[in-house]
């Protein structure tokens, strides 16, 4: 979990950390839409992706990336790193990933990446960017969790036939002049 030291507050978990950077700052470009139908499509699309979206590619990532660590651990070691881990579930998925997730985990998290790719799919048939017209919070969040992971991770779903209008919309964000550095 990311962690943000602002001045000794801490603020923890990315969206919450990029509301509390668009309020600590507010002399910066707004990234929320700033009225209430904005923002609740804003939320509902960060809501998406922090509940759904990124528990399903992170299980993969864990599965394909973590595991492989946490395999190479001495005995004992990897209980003692667990222990530090403050969620109980996070500390499931840990132990999850060391194991190896089952055909039917990995499965069921592919069909739920899948179905979030065809619902950004199709909200940006419909709209520039996933709360409406602007630039938001929710494309900074969808972004950093899954804009360039699922077509690197899940080459077989073919995701520039499959979403061209996701991979546009990819393409659009990188190129913003704040992603240069």
């Amino acid at each position: 979990v990311p962690v943000l030291d602002h001045d000794g507050t801490i603020v923890t978990h990315s969206t919450v950390i990029n509301e509390y950077l668009e309020d600590a700052f507010p002399d910066a470009p707004p990234l929320r839409p700033n009225t209430p139908a904005g923002n609740a499509r804003m939320r509902y699309w960060n809501k998406f992706v922090d509940e759904h979206v990124m528990n399903h590619v992170s299980m993969h990532g864990w599965h394909r990336l973590i595991g492989v660590i946490a395999r190479k651990l001495a005995a004992g070691e990897f209980e003692q790193l667990m222990e530090r881990v403050p969620l109980p579930d996070q500390r499931r998925k840990w132990a999850a990933a060391r194991s190896g997730f089952s055909d039917a985990q990995l499965a069921d998290a592919t069909a739920k990446i899948e179905y979030a790719v065809d619902k950004v799919e199709r909200q940006l048939a419909d709209n520039p960017w996933l709360a409406g017209e602007r630039f938001t919070l929710a494309d900074i969040n969808f972004y950093s969790h899954c804009g360039m992971m699922v077509e690197r991770m899940f080459p077989e779903m073919e995701i520039a036939n499959r979403a061209p209008r996701l991979v546009e919309w990819r393409d659009r964000v990188t190129a913003r002049p704040a992603m240069r550095p």
